[in-house]
């Protein structure tokens, strides 16, 4: 079974946006490929924590959460974002199921110190996975985790996305964000991105806020043995041609160039 994990940011799930995400869906759907969708949802965690009286905090692009932000976090997370996207799925006839972290301890994590109710994936049920994609049904899940003991905790979305697609062995990671990919300063595309590099753009302040956990998800994916990652956003090139062809987005690997033009992405920027 092809899979591809595909993790879309808070900014691309409103009601505007969701159905060209789902027309992607459909088309990798149809080039054989089973799909996990991770969600994110920080501007509705922010708005709602707004409505409540409650102050967002972060540190390097993650959401420092006690525990009246992790339920808020929860309700928006699972309760709404979740149920919406199963539902505009479903309204194009596509079969999906919406779970969290927390149903069947699918995804257990351990506390990340100084972020409060935070953590940092370290299982993922594989095996429940993989029957449901077996099923022909697309899995949506919300991040919130569980920590092995029936409490939840906070976990970034790039980091179950990436923990997910390194436990099925997927084909491919997408990480989609509101730009076609990892900027340089000057604001151009970068084609492809190297651990080392990536260390670089941090210390320079070039990658920053929520970039900085996207992209460490994309190394770390790698580390997780996932063949390729990319970085990309909507835009005039659909998904299925940026995997199999190329010309979209940020790819990430262990060797600058190495392997990319073998699978027709080329090497330039834009």
């Amino acid at each position: 079974m092809k899979t591809v994990v595909l993790k879309v940011g808070g900014r691309l799930l409103d009601e505007a946006t969701w159905p060209t995400v789902v027309a992607e869906v459909a088309g990798l759907r149809g080039r054989g490929h089973a799909v996990v969708i991770v969600h994110g949802g920080g501007p509705e965690i922010t708005e709602m924590s707004a409505r409540l009286g409650l102050e967002a905090r972060f540190v390097q692009g993650r959401r420092v959460t006690d525990p009246s932000t992790l339920a808020v976090a929860e309700m928006v997370l699972s309760g709404v974002i979740n149920r919406r996207l199963v539902g505009g799925l479903q309204r194009q006839g596509i079969s999906a199921l919406g779970l969290s972290g927390r149903d069947l301890d699918l995804i257990v994590a351990c506390r990340r110190p100084g972020l409060g109710e935070v953590g940092e994936p370290v299982h993922v049920r594989r095996e429940v996975l993989e029957a449901l994609l077996q099923n022909d049904w697309v899995v949506v899940l919300a991040p919130i985790c569980s920590d092995g003991h029936g409490r939840a905790l906070n976990v970034n979305a790039d980091e179950v996305a990436a923990a997910v697609a390194g436990a099925l062995e997927a084909e491919c990671l997408l990480l989609l964000t509101d730009t076609p990919g990892v900027l340089d300063a000057a604001g151009r595309r970068l084609p492809w991105l190297t651990p080392k590099a990536f260390d670089r753009l941090v210390q320079a302040g070039i990658i920053r806020d929520g970039m900085i956990p996207k992209a460490a998800a994309a190394v770390e994916a790698l580390a997780r043995g996932v063949r390729r990652v990319l970085i990309t956003g909507l835009g005039p090139v659909a998904l299925t041609r940026q995997i199999e062809e190329g010309g979209g987005g940020t790819w990430v690997g262990a060797d600058e160039g190495v392997g990319f033009q073998a699978r027709g992405v080329p090497d330039h920027g834009p």
